[in-house]
């Protein structure tokens, strides 16, 4: 091995131009010894490189800990924007029809998988005593108006200052 050393680090002269100048004194490589290394001392040497590997990329062992935490809500889920003149429309015809006096807009769209989404903006500032029933007479008016519900449908009620009341889900996915 020593030999290699000598004739690489000779070649790497020659191809600088400098093998007439200074030249390697073979007696520096015996301050160089080969280690043989046991099992155990492998093991310590792979454990120490994942250590620092870990390290210097910035991983943590909890890191899926502190993912959750940042997808947990700190409060309750809110509405920013106001009925539009269409939704404001629609809750007079269901005021109209009979439907809840505090309910001040109704929207219904799609989402971007296809499933219905209604939205309901409400003066109430606590939720529906008895939700059941009026998700049942949101659901009669909303047929009678041509809106399709044979699919389901997640229902979103908001207060008057836009946290959620109600959240509902009827889609299929959810109420096999």
């Amino acid at each position: 091995m020593a030999d290699e050393i000598m004739r690489s680090i000779h070649s790497w002269e020659e191809a600088l131009g400098r093998s007439g100048g200074t030249t390697f004194d073979p007696s520096l490589l015996s301050r160089f010894r080969i280690v043989e290394t046991t099992g155990a001392s492998r093991r310590f040497l792979i454990i120490l490189s994942l250590v620092i590997a870990v390290l210097l990329t910035g991983c943590s062992v909890d890191s899926d800990a502190r993912h959750d935490r940042k997808l947990t809500p700190t409060s309750p889920p809110t509405i920013t924007s106001a009925p539009s003149r269409a939704a404001t429309e629609l809750a007079d015809r269901y005021r109209q029809a009979g439907g809840d006096a505090d309910v001040s807009g109704i929207r219904h769209a799609k989402n971007g998988t296809g499933v219905l989404v209604l939205t309901v903006w409400t003066h109430k500032k606590t939720s529906y005593a008895n939700f059941d029933n009026f998700a049942t007479g949101l659901a009669s008016f909303l047929t009678r108006e041509g809106v399709h519900l044979a699919q389901g449908y997640v229902l979103n009620v908001y207060g008057p200052d836009g946290i959620r009341l109600h959240n509902y889900d009827t889609t299929p996915e959810h109420n096999p």
